[in-house]
């Protein structure tokens, strides 16, 4: 139980666990305990998701410069390689927040969507991250901080409010 809390973030009873005999009734139980709203996360991804400031946070020049670096890089291979076309680019609002959607066909919707956008749009532009696996090591951190991504967690949808609330929040614009 212990080691299911640690790597998976979900926490069983003592009673659930004692009517556990078969893989199938474990997996019946973290499947319904991981369908409860308030399921707890292991401890370093609660401390990530807890520093959202952090992660909104203007970047420095040297992100900044990691942050255009892989802009152009995106722009460039989603323009080439997938042929991307951009339309009405100019009908996004010049300043202030800006809230785009995908309907996450793929993963690459992020990606596709950051190509079509001006570098100053991109600049002052937010995207949520799943915490699991954008935010794992030091590595792909340093990049979502480049590229201004805050971490999210797909059970706690309440948390994704709140984080997106405060990136749009008055004193972060």
């Amino acid at each position: 139980s212990l080691e299911l809390d640690a790597k998976l973030g979900i926490a069983l009873a003592d009673e659930e666990m004692a009517q556990v005999e078969t893989v199938r009734d474990l997996l019946n139980a973290l499947i319904r305990a991981s369908a409860e709203p308030s399921v707890r996360l292991p401890s370093h991804q609660r401390r990530i998701l807890a520093n959202r400031e952090r992660w909104v946070a203007p970047v420095g020049p040297i992100l900044a410069f990691i942050g255009l670096s892989l802009f152009a890089f995106n722009r460039t291979i989603m323009r080439l390689m997938f042929r991307l076309r951009v339309h009405g680019i100019a009908q996004l609002p010049p300043t202030g927040p800006l809230l785009i959607v995908p309907n996450h066909v793929s993963d690459l919707d992020p990606l596709a969507i950051a190509a079509c956008l001006t570098f100053e749009q991109f600049r002052r532009g937010y995207w949520a991250g799943d915490v699991v696996r954008l935010f794992c090591n030091a590595l792909p951190r340093i990049f979502c901080r480049a590229v201004h991504v805050f971490p999210v967690h797909p059970r706690k949808p309440q948390l994704v409010i709140q984080t997106a609330s405060f990136v749009l929040s008055p004193h972060n614009i």
